[in-house]
């Protein structure tokens, strides 16, 4: 059975992320060229398809004001995962690609396509899973509460204490490692040299350059107007990074969910 985790992958494709065929800026084949590279500045766009007879039959990019033939390198499968695309774009550099389902061309995805909600949306419940699994893995290693405060600082026991005194007060049954952030679970591994043993990490530093972009990754993804994708081909490079190295940490975690 595959894990939470990669089922998202089958469920968030590059489907739910494309601008649909019919909805696509083009530009017909034939027409006056006139100042292609303004088009280029007027429409924003980095890659727009050519038709000819309602059918796109080439690519115009904004790297080469050429009509480029239309090739199988420009077309990939509707329900490609958003990990498998991004890999894609890392490693071809291409501004784009059209969409194939079955043998019908149904869309366009471009890297500013993983700013959409879809895309944040996979992120999203990508860093959950990561947060529960880590929060049931910790806390079969730390077993009382005082033993998970006692890993964090001391402004984070003072509000985690009061906030799981309120909430026992209130006859709520609330184990204290439900109360911890995705960032005290990490912050907790980085300080637990037994922890950080099992990751494989010598050390604290070496654990903080790990995961402290996961950290980032979260906060990123929950600033909806903060666009993940601002810079080419940096932020491409550093999302892949940061979504691997969740895929990481989970499958070392699901591999110690089967030992025991």
């Amino acid at each position: 059975m595959n894990p939470n985790w990669k089922l998202l992958e089958q469920v968030f494709t590059a489907e739910t992320l494309m601008t649909p065929a019919g909805e696509l800026f083009s530009w017909e084949a034939g027409s006056q060229r006139g100042d292609i590279a303004g088009l280029f500045e007027r429409t924003h766009f980095d890659v727009i398809p050519v038709t000819s007879d309602d059918k796109i039959t080439g690519l115009l990019t904004k790297a080469s004001c050429n009509v480029l033939p239309l090739t199988h390198d420009w077309l990939i499968s509707a329900d490609t995962s958003v990990p498998d695309l991004i890999e894609l774009f890392v490693e071809t550099g291409r501004p784009g690609y059209l969409l194939l389902q079955g043998r019908e061309i149904i869309g366009l995805v471009t890297p500013a396509d993983l700013n959409k909600v879809p895309a944040r949306s996979f992120i999203y419940l990508l860093i959950g899973e990561l947060e529960m699994m880590l929060a049931a893995w910790i806390g079969q290693r730390l077993l009382t509460p005082e033993e998970i405060l006692e890993q964090l600082s001391a402004r984070r026991q003072e509000l985690v204490r009061t906030e799981w005194s309120r909430l026992v007060c209130g006859n709520a049954e609330v184990n204290v490692i439900e109360l911890l952030t995705l960032s005290d679970l990490l912050g907790i591994i980085e300080r637990r040299e037994d922890l950080r043993a099992f990751f494989d990490f010598p050390s604290r530093s070496k654990a903080h350059d790990y995961l402290g972009g996961l950290r980032v990754l979260r906060n990123d993804t929950m600033h909806t107007v903060r666009p993940l994708i601002r810079h080419l081909p940096e932020d491409l490079v550093t999302l892949q990074k940061r979504i691997q190295r969740a895929g990481s940490v989970m499958t070392r975690l699901n591999g110690a969910g089967s030992e025991s």
